[in-house]
């Protein structure tokens, strides 16, 4: 398998990540649980387990539907919201 090594200011991508994942690591119970409430935070988790990991999209399912869920949430209330605006 050809692995292309990304540089990021003269360190690979790869580390940088497993960096993250250790900073993610010491941040308390409750603050993960909050930062969870926010698409970015599983986006990040299934970029690092794509990434750092080496997992497959088999390992991301779980925040592949957490995503999609947000995604339709959030059109429904953006419909809700432009048919009110639209119609008074």
């Amino acid at each position: 398998m050809l692995r292309t090594t990304l540089l990021v200011a003269g360190k690979d991508l790869r580390q940088r990540l497993r960096d993250r994942s250790a900073l993610v690591a010491i941040v308390p119970e409750p603050m993960r649980l909050a930062g969870h409430l926010f698409p970015q935070a599983w986006a990040m988790d299934a970029f690092i387990a794509l990434i750092a990991r080496n997992t497959g999209l088999g390992g991301i399912v779980r925040e592949l539907a957490v995503l999609a869920l947000f995604a339709a949430v959030l059109l429904s209330l953006a419909i809700w919201r432009l048919r009110r605006t639209l119609v008074g």
